[in-house]
């Protein structure tokens, strides 16, 4: 997880928040590292139904940077991404 933010706050003093998370994959196979992390992100935005609990409800997870070589440590490889996180709460 790397920032969050309350976007709005509603009437009942409820607040509609974003967070953005982060993601990763060390992989010594390169296109391994990159087709596990596209997977990974493709799950995280078409996932359905979207998680709740007490007093709380996604809305929305969006993809905010695709998947992308990041760096080379000597035998594995660094790909990253992020997405995007939007909730209700109460």
């Amino acid at each position: 997880v790397s920032t969050g933010r309350t976007q709005a706050v509603t009437l009942a003093n409820g607040a509609l928040c974003t967070l953005d998370v982060a993601l990763t994959c060390k992989q010594a196979d390169q296109a391994a590292a990159l087709e596990a992390l596209c997977a990974v992100c493709e799950a995280l935005v078409k996932a359905s139904p979207l998680p709740s609990g007490d007093g709380w409800q996604m809305t929305a997870v969006r993809l905010s940077a695709a998947p992308g070589y990041v760096d080379r440590e000597e035998t594995t490889w660094l790909y990253g991404g992020a997405v995007t996180v939007e909730y209700a709460a109460d």
